[in-house]
């Protein structure tokens, strides 16, 4: 089943701690220990603090209040993922110049590895790309709300204000389409961001001993909040069902989950159907499994998405006996 789960991560959250081969991140630089504001949509956006502009011409945040709108992408050039998304920002910044955008990619590389990497492109990227060696930036962001894996993007409103954040090709252009409109429901974000947020909490009580009742308790709040969001649900419920830390994974919860967030899709969602098929799996429904993860690999693009489901489904049918 080790297979099927690293299958399963490539539909589910990107991965952003994959380091290239014969490469390793820039070493941290040494600091004295730093105070972490936390941070939550609505806030004001952190001022960016760089060393240097790589591409493009500097950017003051508070200069753009009232009238443009900031997506400033966390990123590394030693970080595959991280690659994977600079075409799809450059596309981004083409897209919605007219409309009062202005894309930041900030690195904590020095400048140097960063240029380097940017003339090894066939095409130079069209957004502001900065470097903070210090993490300064970096911190008041990625750490003020509690997140740590990059590719991670944030966008500022035009009142200043951070509205959104995630991983750029996980919901970005959707969420900046509505912004721009006028149409984003920033309460609802919030909502969810602040679910997000008791995650950690939940698998922290689900390993611990004598955790059992509070994490039931957050279980059930996460659920609760993650409900209008069926991307989210399945990923909570493959998490439940693949943490490694904890001995007695709560299956229920994660079937609870995964069905709701199957049925709130139809069934026509890869995520869902994904997710939905490894809860019944894990609760013995073996054939119900093979029915669901089949639906997974008609839903699947055709090529080497399709050949990842159908090695999950063989999986399954070997379990199942077929």
């Amino acid at each position: 089943m080790l297979r099927a789960w690293l299958l399963a991560a490539l539909v589910f959250a990107p991965l952003g701690r994959a380091f290239a081969e014969g490469e390793a991140p820039p070493p941290p630089p040494p600091q004295e220990p730093v105070k972490v504001q936390e941070r939550r949509l609505g806030d004001s956006a952190p001022a960016l603090k760089v060393q240097a502009w790589v591409r493009g011409e500097a950017v003051d945040l508070k200069a753009g209040e009232g009238k443009t709108v900031f997506v400033i992408d966390f990123w590394g050039s030693w970080i595959p993922p991280c690659r994977e998304t600079v075409p799809f920002l450059d596309g981004l910044q083409a897209r919605c110049a007219e409309k009062g955008v202005i894309v930041v990619g900030l690195s904590v590389e020095e400048a140097p590895k960063v240029e380097t990497f940017l003339k090894k492109l066939d095409a130079q990227p069209a957004y502001r790309i900065a470097v903070d060696p210090s993490g300064e930036t970096r911190i008041a962001y990625m750490a003020g709300f509690g997140v740590t894996d990059i590719p991670h993007s944030f966008v500022v409103d035009r009142k200043g204000k951070v509205v959104w954040h995630g991983h750029p090709l996980d919901g970005l252009e959707e969420a900046l389409g509505k912004i721009l409109d006028g149409s984003y429901d920033l309460d609802a974000a919030k909502k969810l961001d602040d679910t997000r947020r008791l995650i950690p909490e939940y698998f922290e009580a689900a390993q611990a001993e004598d955790g059992a009742e509070r994490a039931a308790r957050l279980g059930q709040k996460i659920f609760d909040g993650l409900a209008g969001d069926p991307k989210l649900l399945s990923r909570f419920a493959y998490a439940i069902l693949f943490n490694q830390k904890t001995a007695r994974p709560d299956k229920d919860l994660a079937m609870k989950a995964a069905q709701t967030a199957y049925e709130k899709t139809g069934g026509k969602m890869l995520a869902t159907q994904l997710a939905y098929a490894r809860a019944l799996f894990a609760i013995g429904k073996f054939d119900e499994a093979v029915r669901v993860q089949e639906e997974a690999v008609a839903t699947a693009p055709a090529g080497r998405p399709r050949e990842q489901m159908q090695q999950i489904l063989e999986d399954y049918k070997k379990q199942a006996g077929k």
